[in-house]
């Protein structure tokens, strides 16, 4: 079963939570920052809207025991690779933000207006270049976090670090995220990062 992308997702083994992470799977739900978490059983997701907030999440991951990428050069942590990442990071647009042999990405249309949403699954079989690999079953159903609705997929906006948001008007906190209103736009923007806020629309 797949499990939703949206915006930036941070994307966990199953597998690995209970074989590496301190305190097992107990202690991973609990350091979940947000409520954007969903799971099919293989793939954990965490969902961000900007890439500092998805640092953080990484380095507590990686204190906690999991491998997000290898260590290379004279550092002794490089004699404590795996052979395998446990934690993959996945952009809505572009798929894997990095290589990742454990992972499938695809765009699928879903819900009562055939609305575009991006997802990936766990897939460790043999590839045979013929685009996305997922049984009919695995796409029948898809792990989304609670409350999530796809009429609301399209009004989502994240941005990166580098964006200028001097055009952007504060409007409310709402579940966790800050939500703004782009005056270039006329639409709504929703991010975590709270450090660079506009003054509150009056």
């Amino acid at each position: 079963m797949p499990v939703l992308c949206e915006a930036i997702s941070v994307i966990v083994r199953c597998s690995s939570i209970e074989k590496y992470f301190k305190g097992g799977k107990e202690n991973f739900i609990a350091l979940i920052p947000n409520q954007t978490s969903c799971s099919d059983g293989e793939l954990y997701r965490i969902g961000f809207m900007n890439p500092f907030d998805v640092k953080k999440y990484i380095d507590v991951l990686e204190s906690n025991g999991l491998q997000f990428q290898k260590h290379t050069g004279l550092s002794l942590k490089r004699f404590k690779n795996r052979k395998t990442n446990d934690i993959v990071v996945v952009d809505q647009f572009q798929g894997p933000t990095t290589d990742c042999d454990w992972i499938e990405f695809g765009q699928f249309n879903v819900g009562d207006d055939d609305v575009l949403v991006s997802t990936c699954w766990l897939f460790e079989g043999t590839r045979f270049g013929l685009g996305p690999q997922i049984s009919e079953k695995q796409l029948q159903n898809f792990a989304v976090p609670n409350g999530w609705d796809p009429s609301h997929a399209n009004e989502i906006e994240f941005k990166s670090g580098s964006d200028d948001i001097g055009h952007l008007t504060f409007l409310r906190h709402e579940n966790g995220l800050d939500v703004y209103f782009d005056k270039e736009k006329g639409t709504e923007v929703y991010t975590t990062e709270t450090e660079k806020r506009p003054p509150k629309l009056h």
